[in-house]
């Protein structure tokens, strides 16, 4: 390399290294500054708090030696002549009898709520109906709108009460697109018999405590719940089978993707309710 290039390139060098140098200082001061004034606002800080806490309590003493100095009987009389309102302690309101129903009304529903979240929190050991892999294989969706005749005939086959390779009520059903889990409310098959439970609209006001509350004692029963689950552009039907720690549910069907899901709590209360269909043993039957 020649010597006027190296020269070159060491001059290059230094100047980048007296930059670097000046940089370095600038921040180096700009750290200093900042440590500085977090410092500061701490001190400040930390006098604040100590004034403040002076404060109160030269106020907490004053007023003391200001209750001890009144006697009984001037403690009294000052109670007498203070409005009835101020000595209640309470502000009387001027309601209607329709505003006084209303605040009534979500008094019971908040009192409603307070005890299913107690009952909720309630340690309570769920051990889930038995889920038969051969009957969730073989069973099937027969049409489009058949998914409610699906889930019984799905419930009635994991409880051993109709053949794997039975699809009757699908068949008789056809493709109806009016059913609904109506068609079902107290319906009866061997010793079976279904029943359509929360047909309520599905708004604000619909008992989703309640209805968590009746799925949970089901399957601590030992009972299968079918569910219906909004599924865009319609609704489709879930059968219920397990409830997890965290409070959801595990549910199957068929002729959807995926078939199982364990998020029904969540869509329910995303939908503002829905109705169930549940079922029992016909006890006259079983005599």
């Amino acid at each position: 390399m020649k010597p006027k290039n190296l020269s070159k390139k060491i001059r290059r060098l230094e100047a980048r290294l007296q930059k670097g140098a000046k940089k370095l200082a600038k921040l180096k001061q700009k750290l200093e500054a900042v440590t500085k004034a977090g410092v500061a606002k701490k001190k400040r800080k930390s006098a604040a708090r100590a004034a403040e806490t002076r404060k109160r309590a030269n106020t907490s003493g004053r007023t003391e030696k200001k209750k001890r100095r009144l006697t009984p009987t001037q403690t009294r009389l000052r109670a007498a002549n203070r409005p009835s309102a101020e000595r209640n302690g309470k502000k009387k309101r001027n309601l209607t009898p329709e505003r006084r129903a209303q605040l009534a009304a979500a008094m019971k529903a908040r009192w409603a709520a307070k005890r299913a979240a107690a009952d909720a929190n309630k340690i309570r050991h769920f051990k889930p109906p038995p889920l038969d892999e051969n009957v969730l294989a073989e069973h099937k969706q027969l049409s489009l709108y058949s998914c409610i005749p699906m889930a019984v005939e799905f419930v009635l086959k994991l409880l051993e009460k109709l053949p794997r390779e039975d699809f009757r009520l699908q068949k008789a059903w056809n493709d109806r697109k009016d059913g609904s889990f109506s068609d079902f409310d107290g319906w009866k098959f061997d010793d079976i018999k279904f029943t359509r439970r929360f047909p309520q609209p599905r708004d604000d006001s619909f008992p989703l405590d309640g209805l968590f509350s009746t799925i949970e004692n089901e399957l601590a029963s030992g009972r299968y719940v079918i569910v219906s689950l909004g599924v865009p552009p319609h609704y489709h039907n879930y059968v219920i089978y397990n409830r997890l720690p965290n409070g959801e549910f595990d549910a199957v069907t068929k002729g959807q993707n995926p078939e199982q899901i364990n998020d029904v709590r969540a869509r329910v209360s995303n939908m503002k309710g829905t109705d169930i269909l549940t079922y029992e043993l016909i006890a006259s039957e079983l005599a």
